[in-house]
Formats: C-alpha cells, structure tokens, sequence
C-alpha cells in the first residue's frame, strides 16, 4: 500500500499501528488495510513543511520542520521502522526527554528477552528504516526486496491461478460497457468477495507496487500454462484490453474486473450492484444521460473521444432497450449483461 501511495506521489504522515485494520474478523486469511489518510499529501517534485502526524512515529525532519528544510515521503519509512519496532518488542523505540537526540544519534535498545526471538534479517531492516538521515533511509523499493520481506512471499493453489488467468483472457473480449461494468463491481464487493483474486494479485505484482506490467502479466501466464501454451497468444493485445484507462499497466480494480466477470450473469446481487452503479437517480432506469456520466469518468476519459461515448451509448439504447421507453430499465440490463458475458466465452 505504501509503495503504491508513493507511486502516486503521495505521503501519509501517520502511519502507525492504529491506522492499519484487517478487512474481515478473520485475521488469518485476511489482508490488512492502511485507513486514515486526513494528513495525507500529494507531494508530486515538492516538499512538504507542515508538522503532522503522532510524536512517536514521527520522523526527526517532521518533527524539526520548522527549520525551512521540508521533507519527502521518506518520512513514511521512518514511521513503519517504528510500527515494525514496536510490534516486535512492545514498546516504542524512542522515549522520554531527550526522545528528539535519541532519534538524531539512532540510539534504540535491541537487546533484552523480548529480541531473543527476532531474526537479525528483522534488526537489519529496522536499523535501514531508523536512519535519521533520510537519504541514507531505505526506500520503499528496497524495503520490498528485503530479505525479511522476501521470505514471506504469498502462495496461491495453482489451479486457483489458472482460472483467474483464464478469466482475464476471456474477459477481454468484453464489451467497454460490460467492462465498467464490472470495475463498479469490483470496487464494491467486500475482501470475502474477492480473496482469491487479491491474492493471485499480490502473487502477479512481483516488485509489490500494486499495478501489473505487461511482463509481470506474461511471467504468470508462463509459470501457470508454460511457455509454448496457446494461452500466450495475442498476450499484449489481452494486456491493452483489459488495460481499460490506458495507464500501461493492469491496476487491482482493472485486475478485479476481469477475474469476477462471470458473477456478472450469474449472480442477481452482482448485477443489481452493477446496475446501481449506473442508476444515479434510483429510479430503476438508467438514462442515456447516466450511462455518459459513467462512460466519461476519469478511468477513460484518456483513452476515448466523446464520439466514442455517443456511440456506445446509442448502441445500447437501440440494441437493449426493448421497450422504447429511452432508458434501461433491470431486465433489460441483465440481458444486456447476460449477453455479454456469453460473449466472453465463444
């Protein structure tokens, strides 16, 4: 999640055990949320002066920010040292009256009964968090490939992961409408709804930075069909489908999308979502007005013209809307979608 804010350009400020959440009761099988971004900030090629965040996972330079100095994202790491820190032995790594020379010198205890059972590849990736020096802090990148990191790396049945990609093939036959579609879905649906997929996800995403590249894409495709498949062919003609907002790369919602396509006709909650969606007056029909609104957010706006969003409009109100009342109304829309799900399967 951090790796992806940066990505983005953008800061948190506070992180810290209380702004992290697990998104089911069920703390096994689940993944963990960073909520809280009030302070959060879109830093772009500027930096940042305000004083902001809780004092113990604060960063030296955000705490002495007055000094004209400003600070960058690493601000961020500083603070996860910290929560590492503190989950590991209980207890914050600075404290007391001379907290701020404490953080400046690096002075912290790692000895005692409570370190006897963390590794030192742990101790190692603390001690690069904790550098006072933010340019001498790891980055984001190299806390990723850290050893500690690395070792916990996510397993997913295989079978699992041939059905997930298979799906995406498929799904990239679908029509722009069935697609956004889906990405509505899919931004819906609670963690339950979408386990699996989160976790082929995380096992795609190899360098962690929340969106897939193309060869991040194939290298799954590889491993799960090998090399000579069929299923590799006109691989980067699928990636360019399913890469509806035309970013380059596969985000989670993107991903999402084409993994849960097939709830799409078979599910009536999937498609009352879906069409909710769509029908911002609640009033169970969804106009010619509504359905623009919807193909000419922000997710496509790059990658069609207001030609393409009349024409997909008027082709579905001729197509679908079977009782020539100008809208789409539910039944109307399952067909429509229905029809297009079975599409994605010839």
């Amino acid at each position: 999640a951090l790796m992806y804010a940066h990505n983005k350009g953008v800061a948190h400020r506070d992180l810290k055990p209380e702004n992290l959440v697990f998104c089911s009761k069920e703390p096994h099988s689940t993944r963990v949320m960073v909520i809280d971004w009030g302070v959060g900030f879109h830093f772009g090629l500027s930096r940042m002066h305000s004083t902001v965040g809780t004092v113990t996972y604060a960063a030296p330079e955000v705490r002495m920010s007055t000094d004209g100095a400003g600070y960058g994202e690493a601000c961020d790491l500083w603070s996860l040292g910290v929560m590492i820190y503190v989950m590991l032995s209980g207890k914050p790594p600075f404290w007391g009256k001379s907290q701020v020379r404490k953080m400046l010198s690096e002075e912290y205890p790692m000895s005692g009964p409570e370190w006897r059972a963390v590794s030192d590849d742990a101790k190692s990736l603390i001690k690069g968090l904790l550098r006072a020096d933010p340019a001498r802090r790891l980055s984001i990148h190299e806390v990723m490939e850290h050893p500690w990191l690395r070792e916990l790396g996510v397993t997913i049945d295989p079978e699992i992961s041939k059905q997930v990609l298979s799906n995406m093939r498929q799904f990239s036959q679908a029509s722009h409408l069935f697609s956004l579609g889906a990405a509505s879905v899919a931004r819906q649906l609670d963690h339950k709804g979408l386990r699996d997929l989160h976790r082929v996800f995380c096992q795609m995403d190899k360098n962690g930075d929340g969106v897939l590249e193309f060869h991040e894409m194939r290298e799954s495709f590889e491993r799960a069909f090998g090399k000579e498949s069929e299923e590799l062919r006109d691989l980067e003609w699928v990636f360019r489908k399913l890469d509806f907002d035309g970013s380059g790369t596969i985000d989670y919602t993107e991903f999402c999308a084409a993994g849960i396509w097939k709830r799409m006709s078979m599910e009536e909650d999937v498609l009352r979502a879906a069409f909710k969606a769509f029908d911002h007056q609640n009033d169970g029909r969804i106009s010619k007005d509504e359905m623009q609104k919807v193909l000419s957010n922000a997710d496509v706006k790059r990658m069609w013209t207001r030609e393409d969003f009349d024409d997909v409009v008027d082709e579905v109100m001729q197509t679908y809307d079977t009782d020539g009342d100008g809208s789409i109304d539910f039944d109307e829309w399952v067909f429509l979608m229905r029809e297009n799900a079975e599409r994605c399967q010839r």
